[in-house]
């Protein structure tokens, strides 16, 4: 992808990040440069000066055993002599002390071979100086002061001496190594000081150098949008601009060649249409003329429907009169049907109730049956009883006489009673026809009654539908004679909207010869632009 076609804001990031990695490439190279400074001189800080001053330690701790060496030598009193005694174990401590922590950190030294060299020399010089001292002060100790001066001067003195020069150059190689950490740090210095600004320098030059092409990259494409939109804002719409970047100037300068090109198409289609206006506003007055005409033409017939449907409506009132007066005749004949339907009902229920007393009579009458029927049975018996017991009074003679009498009589009863069961029996029976006869007749007429009951029911549901007939031509009756009054009322509208839209069209004559003027000056005003 091209630079140029990248968004601004993404081009900007780049510059930033691009400065921003200069200046974290200046911060790694310093302070990578300041650790080696850091480093040489914590190496001369903690550890060179450190093991100078150690050696210069183990050196004032020889000076001080030779001098209380000396001092033991020439002195007579003892408890003195024992008290300088102490004083060579003091500095005896302190020189091993200083010896070890010397020894401990010597590998961490430049050249550490040399200076173990030295430290081992040293070391040897000690234990031989050491063994004549010590021969020194128990000669003097036992009061042999001529022969421990003269193993004091002869031996131990040369002896010291040589360790001491030992020590001194213990001494001197410290230092040396404190030297050349002082001379790395010294070039690390220059070393970090070269690259940091070599580094900074780069950073500038590619900062200005990034910042000439981004700004390069805006001000050039921005530029020739100005000098085009100045173009056309004095008319002229036929410059073009050439769209090369892809970024929110290239979209901004292909949305002004889009405008322009739109603007021209809206120039020429403006300069049509309002050619076309000319004409139109022409033709809009002409017919406006013709449009005054017709509305006169038609308040003229407007009149005339007005007064055919006021003739409508009092027709239509007519019709809603005798309406209501059909429908108070209906019901009323629906009221006269409904108390015959009552009556019906009420003659059903007692016809209903004359069938139930008869059929309990039936039932009567079986049982009087059976009764009679008991009675015959009873009679029948009585006089066979009566018929034998004459049998047996006339077996016994005089003696059964008077009982003979009393069967007789007994028996005539019974055939008494026989005739009068056969009576009632008949009646019953007679009874029984007639009243099958009443519950026949009573079931004829309670079908009559329901058949007449069902008539009266649909004579009046007939009458129903008449009366919701009625309602519903009278309803559309009141509705046809409201529409014929809001007819009316439009009517009336009407005739006044023509007569509005006669007044109406003579303005719009004079607003069409007003569109006309404003066409033609809309044509001088578009003439001014190039396209």
């Amino acid at each position: 992808m091209k630079f140029g076609n990248l968004k601004i804001g993404i081009r900007l990031a780049l510059g930033f990040a691009l400065v921003l990695a200069l200046m974290i490439a200046i911060i790694v190279v310093g302070s990578s440069q300041m650790k080696e400074i850091n480093n040489s001189l914590q190496q001369i800080t903690d550890i060179n000066n450190v093991q100078v001053e150690r050696a210069n330690n183990m050196l004032d701790s020889v000076h001080v055993v030779t001098r209380v060496i000396r001092t033991i030598a020439l002195l007579n009193d003892v408890p003195a002599q024992n008290t300088e005694k102490e004083r060579i174990v003091s500095a005896r401590e302190s020189y091993n002390e200083n010896e070890e922590q010397f020894e401990k950190v010597l590998p961490g030294m430049l050249n550490s071979e040399k200076g173990r060299a030295l430290l081992e020399k040293a070391k040897k010089l000690k234990a031989e100086a050491r063994t004549i001292n010590d021969q020194i002060v128990e000669l003097a100790m036992a009061n042999k002061k001529e022969e421990a001066v003269k193993l004091l001067l002869e031996e131990s003195q040369p002896k010291v001496t040589e360790w001491r020069d030992t020590l001194r150059e213990l001494n001197a190689y410290a230092s040396e190594c404190t030297a050349i950490r002082a001379e790395e740090a010294k070039n690390s210095y220059a070393k970090a000081l070269i690259m940091i600004l070599a580094t900074g320098g780069a950073a500038v030059l590619l900062g200005l150098l990034t910042a000439f092409f981004i700004a390069r990259s805006i001000t050039g494409p921005v530029a020739s949008l100005v000098n085009v939109a100045n173009v056309a804002a004095s008319g002229d719409l036929t410059s073009d601009i050439e769209v090369k970047s892809g970024d929110e100037i290239g979209k901004l300068a292909t949305a002004f060649k889009t405008m322009v090109g739109e603007m021209r198409g809206l120039v020429r289609e403006i300069m049509e249409k309002s050619s076309a206006l000319s004409a139109s506003s022409q033709q809009l007055n002409s017919s406006a003329q013709q449009t005054s005409a017709g509305a006169s033409e038609n308040a003229a017939t407007m009149t005339e429907i007005a007064s055919t449907v006021e003739q409508v409506t009092a027709n239509v009132q007519s019709i809603s009169q005798a309406s209501e007066v059909t429908k108070g005749h209906a019901n009323e004949g629906s009221g006269g049907l409904v108390t015959i339907n009552s009556q019906m009902q009420a003659i059903a229920g007692t016809a209903k109730e004359a069938s139930v007393a008869i059929d309990g009579l039936n039932t009567k009458t079986q049982e009087i049956n059976q009764i009679v029927d008991l009675i015959t049975s009873i009679a029948d018996q009585t006089n066979l009883l009566a018929l034998n017991a004459a049998i047996e009074a006339a077996r016994a003679g005089e003696q059964g006489r008077g009982f003979a009498v009393v069967a007789e009589e007994v028996r005539k009863l019974a055939e008494q009673s026989a005739n009068a069961t056969k009576e009632i029996s008949g009646l019953v029976s007679a009874i029984q026809t007639e009243s099958q006869k009443a519950v026949n007749n009573m079931a004829d007429g309670g079908r009559e009654v329901e058949g007449g009951t069902r008539v009266v029911q649909e004579v009046g549901q007939n009458f129903q539908n008449i009366i919701s007939a009625v309602q519903d031509l009278s309803t559309q009756i009141q509705e046809v004679a409201s529409a014929t009054e809001e007819m009316s009322a439009g009517v009336q509208n009407v005739a006044a909207s023509t007569e509005e839209q006669t007044a109406a069209m003579e303005e719009v004559s004079a607003s069409a010869d007003s569109l006309s003027r404003l066409a033609e000056e809309m044509n001088l005003l578009v003439g001014r632009f190039k396209v």
